[in-house]
């Protein structure tokens, strides 16, 4: 079988990114503007996450977005959506109060986004905020996504 440079290229930059993703999702990424949201009760505890979501806050991102993360949750238990600037798929879990996102299991396309880089640490930005494991607290037309401490690291509104 032969391989091309490109085909192995890409190889090697999705192992690089799944290495860093698990480094951050075990090891944690702390910012000094952590939020912490306590559940009030008006929570819906059968949450359906299913469905277009746009990405509307990022734990550690203190700009206004020059793009919006958008992610999507589908019937047949895969995730997909745009970081920012590339795509990203993967599968997922959900037992109606947590999300989770096997290490290692998904994809990312690996373009050098346009612009002076701004997309591109947004893009690093959402995927570090994105952990293996999350809570699930659902508004009307929202979720925010909490790591295993009870830190909001993402909000989403839902897509219409």
């Amino acid at each position: 079988m032969i391989v091309s440079k490109r085909t192995s290229r890409n190889w090697i930059n999705c192992t690089v990114f799944f290495s860093g993703l698990f480094l951050l999702t075990n090891f944690g990424i702390q910012s000094s503007h952590a939020q912490t949201v306590t559940p009030t009760g008006d929570e819906n505890v059968t949450t359906s996450v299913l469905g277009e979501w746009t990405v509307t806050y990022i734990d550690g991102w203190n700009k206004p977005f020059t793009s919006h993360p958008r992610i999507a949750f589908k019937t047949d238990g895969s995730v997909g959506g745009n970081a920012g600037c590339n795509w990203i798929h993967g599968p997922y879990t959900f037992d109606g109060k947590t999300l989770r996102f096997p290490i290692g299991a998904g994809a990312l396309t690996r373009r050098l986004c346009p612009g002076p880089g701004e997309k591109m640490l947004l893009e690093r930005t959402f995927l570090k905020a994105k952990t293996s494991e999350m809570k699930v607290v659902q508004k009307p037309g929202h979720l925010i996504l909490l790591d295993v401490t009870g830190k909001a690291r993402l909000r989403l509104k839902k897509k219409h």
